[in-house]
């Protein structure tokens, strides 16, 4: 009799752990079954090789035609640097429009920095100035790339020198500054708020390797 109940005893208890192992079962195969059939994450698209995270990439190429917004001597100074790194530009400090011919040109480096001797020297006051940049801007905005480059630092910033600054960055497709002339952000803050591709050069010394190294031809 002991032998008996003690059988079904055994018997009682690995049917109720059959029970609960398929209650177990049945509440995990859901999860499983929901996890199998949940769409794979998206995973974000990698640019192909040769492509280029940057928009509105801008095209500096030869020939290259530089004059000056404000008639110091930085022009010149740009061009010598610009020499110096391998890159040969024709500089016209006061070139008219009517002077250049619509295809010429692939570039139009515009160099700010106004300079009240410079100007003088040249009989013009800063208006006749603006106006003769301006008109060379009309005449070859569609046909060129427009950099304005400002390389004369913090002694080529003020009133007169800011007037030419602001009066072409409308223009500009492509920013090249020295540091310590942007120190209030002006050029910097225009190419991150108008989208607009800058090199900020630490000093005048590297303005000329900075911009042998943007020439795509």
């Amino acid at each position: 009799m002991k032998k008996l109940l003690a059988l079904l005893l055994c018997l009682l208890m690995a049917m109720s752990m059959s029970v609960v192992a398929f209650a177990e079962t049945a509440e995990e195969a859901p999860a499983e079954e929901a996890a199998a059939e949940a769409p794979a994450e998206e995973t974000a698209e990698e640019p192909a090789a040769g492509e280029t995270a940057e928009e509105g990439a801008v095209t500096i190429s030869l020939p290259i035609l530089m004059t000056s917004a404000g008639q110091s001597a930085d022009v010149q100074m740009f061009n010598a640097i610009a020499s110096r790194s391998g890159v040969e530009a024709t500089a016209r400090e006061l070139v008219e429009a009517d002077d250049i011919e619509v295809g010429e040109y692939n570039t139009l480096v515009i160099v700010v920095g106004g300079s009240s001797k410079g100007l003088g020297a040249a009989g013009i006051d800063a208006e006749q100035e603006q106006a003769r940049v301006d008109a060379i801007i009309e005449k070859l905005k569609d046909s060129v790339t427009i950099v304005v480059a400002h390389i004369g630092g913090q002694a080529r910033r003020g009133e007169l020198s800011d007037g030419f600054i602001n009066a072409v960055l409308p223009y500009a497709q492509y920013l090249i500054v020295v540091e310590e002339g942007d120190s209030d952000g002006l050029f910097s803050n225009y190419a991150a708020e108008n989208n607009i591709p800058i090199s900020i050069c630490p000093d005048i010394a590297s303005v000329g390797e900075v911009f042998a190294g943007l020439i795509s031809g």
